[in-house]
Formats: structure tokens, sequence, C-alpha cells
């Protein structure tokens, strides 16, 4: 071998370390960010799941809200047929509340619906364009 092809060799090995100790640097910091990916992955299955209670507790409501309906229902029913008791005379005053109570519930659940929309929207995008790459 010549000089020249002993220089040229080690010139190729000086750039190929000085290449290594950057991939050594993009490493360091992917690794460092993909740590972080993780952590958040904890905020991501943290906020899916507070989302999941929102859920279960607007359910619980409106089963509440189907309970008191049908009691109201069946009252007045009874004082259609003639009963005229005092448990059943409470319900006159109730209804405009329970009028209220079901326009706020029909807002929270558009409100709800808004939100559920958005979120498995944004879920699904972010599952989409990341399934590809890993």
């Amino acid at each position: 071998m010549t000089a020249q092809i002993h220089f040229e060799m080690h010139q190729d090995h000086r750039l190929w370390d000085s290449e290594i100790k950057g991939w050594r640097g993009d490493l360091h910091s992917w690794q460092l960010e993909s740590k972080a990916a993780r952590e958040q992955l904890k905020e991501l299955e943290a906020a899916l799941q507070k989302h999941e209670n929102t859920l279960r507790e607007h359910a619980s409501a409106i089963r509440l809200d189907e309970e008191r309906i049908d009691a109201h229902e069946h009252a007045l029913g009874r004082f259609e047929e003639g009963d005229t008791s005092a448990e059943l005379l409470e319900f006159v005053p109730k209804h405009q509340s329970e009028a209220n109570r079901q326009l706020e519930q029909r807002t929270r659940h558009e409100e709800l619906k808004r939100h559920h929309h958005e979120f498995i929207a944004r879920w699904r995008l972010l599952v989409k364009s990341l399934t590809p790459l890993a």
C-alpha cells in the first residue's frame, strides 16, 4: 500500500469516527425524547381514564334522571286516576325544577358529545400517525 492509500484510509476513519460521534449524540437525544414520550404516555392514559370516568358519571346521572321521570310519570298517572295524596301533589312544583334539570342535562350531554368526538378524533389521529412509524 502506498502512503496516499494510507492517508485516504486514515481520512475515512476520521470521517467515520466523526459520523459515529454524531450518531451517538443523535441517539442520546432520541433516547431522552423517547423517555419523555413514555412519561407523556402516562399522561395520555390518565386523560383517557378521566374521560371514561366522565362518561360513567354521565351515564349514572342519566339513570337517575330516568328514575325521577318514571316516578313522576307514575305519580301523574295515579293522580289522573283520582289519587290526591300529599306525595302526589308535591310533584307539581317539582316539575319545573325537573324541566330545568333536563335542560341542564341536555346541555351537559351536548358538551360531552362534542368533547368526546374531539377527544376520540385526536386519539385516532395520534394512533394512525404513529402506528406506521413503529
